[in-house]
C-alpha cells in the first residue's frame, strides 16, 4: 500500500522527554486555584485579573478550580515548560483556557488518577492583552491554543470541552504519548 502524501511528509518522531512524566516536586512551583483566586508557591508564575501567567522555564503543578480565566505561557523562546495537572479545572467564559504565546516546548503532564477539565467560552473576546504577540493579533480559536511545540503525556484524564471552535490546536508540533483524553468541540478536535 502506498502511504498517503500527507502522512509521508509528517514527522512522527518523538523524544524520550515527550514520554517522561517525572518532575522534581521540591523545585516545582505549585499553583492552587480557588475560584477567583490562587495560592502560588515558587517562582515563574503570577496571578493577575483572574489569569495565571507563566514567565519562565520550569515545572508548574496545578490543582483546584479557576472559575473564569486563562493560563498563559509567555516564556523565552528557548524555555521548556512543564504544566503538571493534578486535579485542575479551568473555565474561561470568553477566551481559551490555555494560550501558549511563547516557549520552546510545553509539556502538559496528567498525573495518575487525576481528572482535569478545560472549557472555553462560546465567543472569544480578543484584546491586546490576551492575543497580541509581537504586535500582531493572533486568531486564537481553541481551548488549548499553542504557538510552540506541545506534548501531552501522563496517565491521568483530560476533559477538553470546546464551545467556540476547536479543542486543541498547536501551530507547531503536537505530540500525545499518554493520558485519557475526552475531547468535544463544534469544529476540530486535535490539530498540530
Amino acid at each position: 500500500l502506498a502511504v498517503p502524501a500527507a502522512l509521508a511528509t509528517m514527522d512522527t518522531e518523538y523524544t524520550a522527554r515527550d514520554k517522561d512524566v517525572g518532575y522534581e516536586q521540591s523545585t516545582a512551583t505549585t499553583i492552587k486555584l480557588d475560584g477567583a483566586t490562587s495560592n502560588i508557591s515558587g517562582a515563574g508564575a503570577e496571578f493577575a485579573d483572574g489569569d495565571i501567567k507563566i514567565t519562565a522555564e520550569g515545572t508548574y503543578v496545578f490543582s483546584g478550580m479557576l472559575d473564569d480565566g486563562t493560563i498563559f505561557v509567555e516564556a523565552a523562546d528557548t524555555a521548556k515548560v512543564q504544566l503538571v495537572f493534578d486535579g485542575v479545572t479551568v473555565k474561561c467564559s470568553d477566551f481559551a483556557a490555555i494560550f501558549i504565546k511563547e516557549a520552546d516546548k510545553v509539556f502538559i503532564t496528567l498525573n495518575e488518577g487525576k481528572i482535569n477539565s478545560l472549557t472555553d467560552g462560546v465567543l472569544y473576546t480578543l484584546t491586546e492583552k490576551n492575543s497580541v504577540v509581537d504586535g500582531d493579533q493572533k486568531n486564537v480559536d481553541a481551548v488549548i491554543y499553542s504557538r510552540s511545540d506541545l506534548t501531552i503525556n501522563g496517565s491521568g484524564t483530560l476533559n477538553v470541552v470546546g464551545n467556540y471552535k476547536h479543542a486543541v490546536v498547536s501551530k507547531d508540533d503536537l505530540v500525545i504519548t499518554g493520558g485519557i483524553l475526552n475531547i468535544s468541540a463544534p469544529n476540530g478536535g486535535l490539530y498540530g
